[in-house]
């Protein structure tokens, strides 16, 4: 078994020491800091994983993808293609590398989605039984499974997995983001319909699931996209929960220039219906702060719940009316909602 280390994000230093070693300093480095500066990729920006694998995406296309689940998808089929470069007798069996290539990533998609969505797991072994039966979901008439599992495991997937223990057999993905789209990517496949989806939507005991919704999301059509966040705001109990996950899900989408106007109406209704207005105005009112501050951040992430100015005006009328906890506290509260 290997020791293990954390792996600290990267600063600004440290990503520029490693693209400078990746591309060497001049106008290359200089256009992929740039293609950096305009995407919105936290995530990936701080892992040296991850940025490793966007420098290698760009040193191949000579430019980096502009949607997420894209992104996602080039980086896992640019280690691919090196590996399948080198040949094989699986490579000629499949009738060349580009094949190979695509069979091993919809593997690797079977392999995040029993890994994440069946064990809710990142380590695994490949001798455990549970993970075995997880692995028969594997259905494909150019490979078997034994073919294309020996390929990926003995140095077809490169960095994407990692070998935890050598006795054991135990892997894990290299990063938990590759496993939660892979697995995204594996269930947005095989769904025609919303119906698979519709077992991992429950936002309050499965957060484990909520990345995998989130980029499965902009992989959907727009017809199933619409029919299961409708099915999920059904779902909604009061508490907010399953408006957030849908919510979640129309960000993501607009972030990726996706449509989802219907269901932004629908959510904007159904938020409503559970917030009325005056609750807004009781609850940021309230004696405990736990409560307002609650109250405020849900308004403030959910624009249309409620007129910011309309209701920064009742709360200052409720301090001239001395219901206000405190005038501070509320001065405070509209400034908030103001900015």
């Amino acid at each position: 078994t290997f020791a293990r280390a954390q792996i600290q994000p990267l600063d600004e230093g440290g990503r520029q020491k490693l693209v400078e070693h990746q591309l060497g300093r001049g106008a290359r480095a200089d256009l992929f800091v740039e293609c950096l500066k305009s995407m919105d990729v936290p995530d990936m920006v701080r892992s040296p994983f991850l940025l490793s694998l966007l420098v290698n995406v760009f040193k191949e296309k000579g430019e980096i993808p502009r949607r997420r689940n894209e992104l996602y998808r080039e980086q896992a089929l640019c280690v691919l293609r090196r590996a399948a470069a080198r040949g094989g007798a699986l490579a000629q069996s499949l009738g060349g590398a580009d094949e190979l290539v695509k069979v091993g990533f919809e593997f690797l998609e079977c392999l995040a989605f029993v890994c994440h969505m069946d064990l809710k797991t990142r380590d695994f072994s490949l001798g455990d039984e549970d993970f075995r039966a997880g692995l028969a979901r594997w259905q494909n008439t150019r490979a078997s499974l034994g073919e294309i599992e020996a390929w990926v495991f003995e140095g077809g997937s490169g960095s994407l997995l990692c070998c935890t223990d050598i006795e054991n057999k135990g892997y894990r993905f290299g990063h938990l983001t590759v496993q939660e789209f892979l697995a995204a990517s594996f269930l947005n496949r095989l769904s025609t319909s919303d119906s698979l989806f519709r077992l991992w939507v429950n936002p309050v005991c499965a957060s484990w699931f909520h990345e995998v919704l989130r980029l499965a999301s902009t992989m959907m059509d727009t017809d199933v996209f619409t029919t299961f966040s409708l099915f999920v705001l059904g779902q909604e109990d009061g508490s907010g929960a399953f408006c957030e996950v849908v919510n979640d899900m129309v960000q993501e989408r607009v972030a990726q220039r996706e449509p989802g106007f219907a269901v932004e109406e629908a959510l904007a209704k159904k938020f409503r219906s559970i917030r009325p207005f005056e609750a807004i105005v009781t609850m940021l009112s309230h004696p405990s702060a736990d409560l307002r501050a609650m109250t405020l951040k849900e308004t403030s992430r959910f624009h249309f719940l409620a007129d910011v100015g309309e209701l920064s005006g009742r709360l200052l009328d409720s301090v001239e009316a001395g219901e206000a906890t405190t005038a501070v506290a509320t001065a405070r509260m509209c400034s908030a909602l103001l900015s």
